[in-house]
């Protein structure tokens, strides 16, 4: 798979090596419903939000290739949050997990994993549950191509 993205702008060309993005596994890879208006609004919160994470439909072709070797606890029907740890191994969270470990790349949010940490994690992945089903019910998305080099097809 050796892809290229390319994202125009007003002034320039920004090409995107999505091979290099998937293999060197430099920066985690939050999975998320595009189709999801509330979604959409999240992520575009995240980008303004949280450094050094990349971000991509799960519907998508990188998707495709990286949540194949998922595990199979790891839900379908949730953003994943996919990196590498420090001894190269493939880290896969779903639900609230997904969620705090996002959290942990923002600038001025981190409190707001605290908060969440707090929450016995039954419940609050019964919550995050039932806004998922709740969203379904929303299925627009939002363009987010003014965030170009962090957004991956």
């Amino acid at each position: 798979m050796s892809s290229f993205l390319s994202v125009e702008n007003d002034f320039d060309t920004i090409t995107v090596n999505l091979f290099s993005i998937v293999n060197d596994y430099k920066n985690p890879i939050l999975f998320y419903d595009s189709y999801c208006l509330r979604c959409s609004r999240i992520v575009r919160w995240l980008l303004k939000n949280t450094e050094g994470v990349y971000f991509s439909s799960l519907k998508g072709q990188i998707a495709g290739e990286i949540l194949s070797k998922k595990p199979a606890r790891i839900s379908n029907d949730s953003i994943i949050f996919f990196s590498v740890n420090h001894q190269q191994k493939r880290e896969f969270y779903d639900k609230i997990d997904a969620v705090s470990k996002v959290l942990s790349y923002s600038r001025s949010y981190r409190w707001l994993r605290l908060f969440i940490k707090l929450i016995p994690k039954p419940l609050a992945n019964a919550l995050y549950s039932l806004a998922a089903k709740l969203r379904k019910q929303q299925h627009r998305s939002i363009c987010l191509h003014e965030f170009g080099d962090r957004i991956i097809p």
